[in-house]
């Protein structure tokens, strides 16, 4: 397929010492020339992704004319924007095809020039293109109507996010307006359901979806885990052992919050004594555009040793140089954010790495023997042990998404000055991420946004913004979508932990198997963990769920379930009478502790659960925050989408 691309290409492949075409990039090559589908790609770190999509797709733009921009390459940071934006112009550099970036950091003569005269690629956040579509309405056809191709890059970390749901939105109403059906084409390394995938990048596109897909060689990863345990004010020895492997590599730490790589890097720096010449960073969302430029500058072109702590910001695919190792401290949020991080050092050594750390306060025997686990470390072997096995946590879409419908009422009215009720639900339900919300539904929304100075009817009985919706729109970050850090705790993928790493955990814990990946330390710890399971003898073996007593006067269970089943079977329970009690929060994705001394009468409860026990049930007198606009939304909604998108059922039958 190599004969296909522009010549300017060729000699571009030719000028980088490329053997040629790899297999993924053949196989993306011969979609885009000889088919006309969607493509999804799924690949390790390295594997040449960017290119497998990029040069077919600029050589189709190169050997064909149109007006307005080409071709939409969409990515959750302004960091990959920047990278992919100086690797795609080196390959443009003689097609006399202009690439353009756009986000918060881009200065605004350039985004004048590209709204004036446009042409070629543009590269850009969600964020920034649903605001093009909010205050450039008149443009969109002139901007888009020329568009063949869409590039979602890191399309996993959209598929279980609102961010994604906007993606979808944005896509489908610029298909409505232009009246065309552009070629979508996503990539990304960790994906844990290919059919999914699929059917997610084709919502609102009449396209068939074609995947290639390279596996990860799970047995060939390089996984360590340490573990140390030290008085709170006296933490030299761990710190102390991470300078040591750090020497003169380059290296990543991961974190799971700033604190903790801010206060990482401090230490670092003033331990670091022997080597002045080792740079040390933190890298997350809070740090300013110009040093945020500055460190992934220096981090990608400099020959001498750094270390970066980092949030899951570099957890993506921005190119960070001949990067060493990865380090993560504490257990990784889920499987596939692991193994998107293990990736990163893929470029030099051509297999996956990551050397986890634990460092946990001198264990001392205390009350309640689940309190003597470390649970963080439990997970984290279970998600190596999974990983291994070849299993990355299947995806999953938000089902219920008002308080995105909520938005774009507000924003379609904000758009068009006023509108009529029919035509709003028109534009509004044959998007595709509201195909599941019955008119019925829509109509309380629009009754409550009425009810509460949202929108109003104006003289000609058309809907107008009331003054509340007024104060919403004139907001600078309307229409972002989410008001937290990206990659935080609170998107879906990150919160909720899957079923099947819970019961490996139990399988871990109960079981004898050894792990050469853990330090004498580390296994240490486990055995002793083991041991205090071992002389419970609460653990049956064929138990879905262990119970045991906490007093005389409380049971506690170990449900052995996901995050939303555990939740689900909580809410069964409050229905038969029982409060939920609070638990030590580094046990309570395990444990679930209850007023109740009975454990007969507990097993009845569990037993009977499937019988006659449905989602509505369930009773909220409050509902948690679980976006931006969510507590717009009136009770009745806000209930539904919560129980569907954060509460599940199913597993409990």
């Amino acid at each position: 397929m190599q004969e296909k691309l522009a010549d300017f290409i060729q000699d571009y492949i030719k000028k980088s010492g490329w053997q040629g075409l790899n297999n993924i990039q053949n196989m993306a090559c011969k979609t885009i020339f000889d088919d006309n589908t969607n493509m999804l790609i799924s690949a390790p770190t390295a594997s040449g992704k960017t290119e497998a999509a990029f040069l077919p797709v600029i050589t189709e733009l190169y050997n064909s004319s149109s007006a307005g921009l080409s071709c939409v390459y969409i990515a959750p940071l302004k960091a990959l924007i920047n990278d992919q934006f100086t690797r795609v112009r080196e390959v443009l550099e003689y097609a006399n095809i202009p690439i353009t970036k756009w986000h918060s950091d881009v200065e605004i003569n350039e985004k004048k020039r590209i709204l004036k005269n446009p042409r070629g690629i543009l590269e850009i956040t969600p964020e920034s293109l649903e605001s093009l579509l909010l205050w450039h309405e008149n443009d969109i056809s002139r901007l888009f109507g020329g568009i063949k191709f869409i590039i979602i890059d890191e399309m996993h970390n959209f598929i279980q996010s609102v961010r994604g749901l906007q993606i979808l939105s944005i896509l489908q109403r610029i298909q409505n307006i232009t009246n065309t059906m552009p070629r979508r084409i996503g990539l990304s390394a960790t994906l844990g359901d290919i059919d999914f995938a699929k059917m997610w990048l084709n919502m609102g596109s009449t396209l068939a979806c074609t995947a290639h897909v390279e596996n990860i060689s799970y047995n060939q990863s390089d996984i360590k885990l340490s573990y140390f345990y030290t008085k709170v004010e006296g933490q030299s020895e761990l710190y102390e052992y991470i300078l040591s492997i750090l020497n003169d590599k380059k290296s990543i730490i991961f974190h799971n919050n700033r604190k903790s790589a801010e206060n990482t890097t401090e230490i670092l720096k003033s331990l670091n004594i022997d080597c002045p010449k080792h740079s040390f960073f933190v890298h997350h969302g809070k740090i300013d555009a110009t040093n945020r430029n500055y460190i992934e500058n220096f981090i990608k072109n400099t020959e001498k040793p750094w270390t970066v702590s980092a949030t899951s910001t570099l957890e993506l695919g921005v190119d960070v140089g001949g990067l060493s190792q990865v380090l993560q401290m504490n257990c990784p949020p889920n499987i596939s954010s692991m193994a998107q991080r293990m990736g990163r050092a893929n470029r030099k050594y051509g297999k996956p790495n990551i050397h986890c750390i634990f460092n946990e306060p001198s264990p001392t025997r205390l009350e309640y023997f689940y309190k003597d686990i470390y649970w963080q470390f439990i997970r984290c072997i279970a998600q190596i042990e999974l990983y291994k096995s070849g299993w990355i946590e299947p995806e999953e879409r938000p089902k219920l998404v008002y308080d995105i419908l909520f938005y774009h009422i507000m924003a379609y009215i904000l758009v068009k000055n006023n509108t009529s009720l029919d035509n709003l639900v028109k534009k509004l339900l044959s998007i595709s991420i509201f195909s599941d919300i019955p008119m019925k539904d829509f109509q309380i929304l629009i009754d409550h946004m009425l009810k509460t100075n949202i929108i109003e009817y104006d003289k000609n009985k058309e809907l107008v913004l009331a003054n509340k919706g007024k104060e919403l729109t004139y907001k600078p970050n309307f229409s972002t979508m989410f008001d937290i850090d990206v990659g935080s705790s609170k998107d879906i993928a990150r919160w909720n932990i899957n079923t099947k790493i819970l019961k490996k955990m139990r399988e871990i814990i109960t079981g004898n198997n050894q792990f050469d990946y853990l330090s004498p330390a580390a296994s240490h710890r486990l055995l002793k963990i083991r041991k205090i399971i071992h002389f419970t003898n609460i653990f049956e073996n064929n138990n879905k769920i262990d119970i045991f007593a906490l007093d005389s006067q409380k049971l506690a269970i170990m449900p052995w379930l996901g995050t939303k089943a555990k939740l689900g079977l909580e809410y069964y329970l409050k229905t038969k009478g029982l409060n939920i009690l609070s638990v030590d929060f580094k046990c309570q994705d395990v444990i679930t502790a209850l007023d109740i001394n009975n454990k007969d009468i507990l097993k009845q409860y569990l037993s009977d659960i499937s019988q006659n026990f449905k989602i509505e049930n369930i009773n909220l007198p409050h509902i948690p925050k679980m976006s931006k606009y969510s507590k717009f939304l009136p009770q009745e909604l806000a209930k539904k989408q919560y129980l569907a998108n954060y509460v599940e059922l199913n597993q409990l039958i």
